[in-house]
């Protein structure tokens, strides 16, 4: 198989970045008493799973710019330098939004998170390295588990979100934790972590760690102890 385009070191490109709130369509504010946001409009809290449903907008959005991407790499539109360029920026990009999403805005990221952020980064950075490599050699078959493939660096970001949320709800408090199932398809993780209820936080595989990996659309909610009912908490999440 011929081998597409050149082998080069990622150039930085620059590409806009998302949070609630900077949205036209969403007058989300985010306040730091509770960790939630809350409509400007309405003044009501705005519950974490349309908070999530909305940052897997922006996801998608990006997986298609990637695959979009990776279709035209390989009709040679571009070099894989500038392919992994494209890529690299828009992983930057998306994973420092959903950050800044699970920790109320841009302004509440502090020191802790941009490093755990780097963290993420770095360790997709590897991996597009990887993916990289294998198109310049031929081993990634340039077909649609080549576009497929492309989308889960898109993909990856909930894990972002989740954990920085984790990181969020442990600093403040919170002792428990429960899976809320998402509307895809559910590996056998997924589905014991639902089925355990709630739970001492920490016991949980955390999302994108599990046999679904960056496919998994579930959310984990978390309190500071025992409710008298689940119902009252399971609906202002």
């Amino acid at each position: 198989m011929p081998k597409i385009g050149s082998r080069k070191q990622p150039r930085v490109v620059s590409r806009t970045c998302w949070t609630p709130g900077e949205s036209k369509s969403m007058a989300f504010t985010y306040s730091t008493n509770s960790k939630r946001y809350h409509d400007t409009t309405t003044g009501k809290f705005v519950g974490r799973v349309e908070v999530r449903k909305q940052l897997d907008d922006v996801i998608d959005v990006s997986a298609d710019r990637m695959k979009s991407w990776t279709s035209d790499l390989i009709g040679n539109t571009y070099t894989i330098e500038e392919w992994q360029s494209l890529m690299a920026e828009e992983v930057r990009m998306l994973h420092m939004s959903m950050a800044a999403a699970a920790n109320g805005g841009w302004d509440a990221m502090s020191t802790g998170n941009w490093s755990r952020v780097e963290n993420y980064l770095n360790y997709q950075y590897d991996r597009l390295e990887g993916f990289a490599e294998e198109i310049f050699t031929g081993e990634q078959v340039t077909n649609g588990t080549m576009l497929y493939r492309a989308t889960l660096y898109a993909e990856s970001a909930r894990a972002t979100y989740e954990g920085e949320r984790f990181f969020l709800e442990k600093s403040a408090g919170s002792t428990q934790e429960m899976n809320i199932l998402g509307g895809s398809d559910h590996c056998v993780d997924c589905q014991r972590a639902s089925e355990a209820g709630w739970v001492s936080i920490g016991t949980l595989i955390p999302i994108g760690s599990r046999a679904c990996q960056a496919k998994c659309h579930c959310t984990i909610i978390y309190r500071t102890g025992p409710k008298d009912t689940l119902g009252s908490e399971i609906e202002s999440f």
